[in-house]
């Protein structure tokens, strides 16, 4: 996520990659907030462009480590308090910044996440440790860090340094996390200060309330700190309101945080991928005339396998030089993968791709295993997808020339049919991406994909 030479194809690939992620971006892009840019997001592509790179990165870091950990305090039944702990934090400080935006939200919670690892790397990896590190702190009046370097031989404070310089942290959560007390009678001069209070406060906030302190009695702490952080009085009450009740669900219901995994295998096309087909066509008008071609290929590929259902996709365009089809990106099981592997030239031979090409029709293969088919599909097809069954090829025309196609398919999941209705919806998807590409280059010849697609 911090790679600046990614493509927005790369990215998108990275969080589809991730089921979990993938439902978590596109629910914070669909949220109240982001309802100018357009709302109805369906697509990480779209999500993408609307949220940052920023804000996804800090989703997936935080998604990351809260899974590790909760896998964990399911063994360890005296960390699951230290972990609602951190959870509660977490939550406190999402609330109280989600108004600044995206990535100010997610850096707060990933930076209230981090500035408690140290402690839960104790807790969870040295429990016995950590409960003469309690003890000693409780008999001899010992603050928790300083316990811990007695037990242990470093401080949480030396503990936190080392995972952030281990782990490559960007500059400003890693100094944001370092322990600092609050001092509103010192102006927050950087954003680096203002991550790094807005995560002291949350951990104390969770802190007291662990304590069975009422919201409410907390209420003199939030508003001294309110105007200090940017906050407004009545949005730190709600939130530590909301956090309690949170934290009450927590410990009535246990921790259950989401767990991640690959992509879902596709279950077929979907019942209703007419109606996906005709939102997909909506969401990528309304920004067609807006984005480059570079960024729309990626967008309308992905809208396109989100309606269908598709396990995997990948487009292909003609390379000018080397005068051969290559796919240039691609989502799904083991696409990125694969793709330097999926060309073919440009001559005539007589396989579906070609007859896709040459008649600039769509070709809907129903079951590749059978006997009139197997015949016409190329050998580096057979060799890298032997066990698809369905599958759908959709030509790309740019002044009555095909310079490339989509190729979507289920997997191992057959497919019956496919209606006119979703044929010609799915031209007019391909319509519209050629139309960009037209503005792009108006004269002639026809624009090379490598020249920029997914950038």
């Amino acid at each position: 996520m911090h790679n600046e030479e990614a493509n927005t194809s790369q990215l998108v690939s990275v969080v589809l990659s991730d089921f979990t992620l993938t439902q978590q971006v596109i629910r914070l892009a669909n949220s109240a907030m982001y309802a100018a840019f357009g709302g109805n997001v369906t697509t990480v592509t779209r999500a993408l462009s609307v949220l940052g790179v920023d804000a996804i990165g800090h989703l997936a870091l935080g998604l990351q480590l809260l899974e590790n950990f909760s896998g964990l305090a399911e063994t360890r039944e005296a960390a699951g308090s230290e972990l609602h702990r951190v959870l509660v934090a977490s939550e406190f400080a999402r609330k109280i910044t989600i108004s600044k935006g995206p990535k100010e939200a997610e850096e707060a919670v990933v930076c209230t996440l981090l500035r408690n690892l140290a402690r839960l790397l104790v807790v969870f990896y040295f429990p016995e440790e950590w409960v003469e590190i309690q003890k000693l702190s409780a008999t001899e009046g010992m603050a928790i860090s300083a316990a811990c370097e007695q037990v242990l031989g470093v401080s949480l404070e030396e503990l936190g340094e080392e995972v952030t310089r281990r782990w490559s942290l960007p500059p400003a959560i890693a100094q944001s996390i370092q322990p600092k007390p609050l001092d509103v009678s010192t102006p927050l001069g950087t954003h680096v200060a203002w991550l790094n209070a807005v995560a002291t406060l949350s951990s104390d906030v969770a802190e007291q309330l662990l304590e069975r302190r009422e919201a409410d009695s907390i209420g003199e702490m939030l508003t001294e700190h309110a105007a200090w952080l940017g906050v407004e009085d009545s949005l730190m009450t709600d939130s530590a309101l909301d956090s309690a009740s949170y934290l009450t669900q927590l410990e009535q219901e246990g921790i259950s945080t989401p767990t991640a995994g690959g992509p879902v295998p596709s279950q077929g096309k979907p019942a209703d991928s007419e109606a996906r087909l005709e939102r997909s066509l909506d969401e990528v008008a309304t920004v067609a005339l807006t984005t480059p071609a570079g960024a729309l290929t990626p967008l309308v590929l992905e809208s396109w396998m989100h309606a269908m259902g598709f396990e995997r996709c990948f487009g292909m365009f003609l390379n000018y030089a080397t005068k051969r089809y290559e796919a240039k990106l691609g989502f799904g099981a083991d696409i990125p993968a694969k793709l330097s592997r999926l060309s073919f030239e440009q001559g005539f031979f007589p396989d579906v791709f070609h007859l896709a090409l040459t008649q600039i029709a769509a070709i809907f293969v129903e079951d590749a295993a059978s006997s009139p088919i197997i015949s016409r599909l190329p050998e580096w097809y057979v060799r890298e997808f032997a066990k698809t069954r369905s599958f759908i090829l959709l030509p790309l025309q740019l002044r009555n020339r095909a310079i490339g196609l989509f190729y979507g398919d289920w997997g191992q999941t057959p497919c019956p049919a496919v209606s006119r209705q979703e044929l010609s919806k799915m031209y007019k998807l391909g319509e519209i991406l050629m139309q960009s590409f037209e503005r792009a280059v108006p004269a002639a010849p026809p624009p090379a994909y490598a020249q920029g697609i997914g950038a």
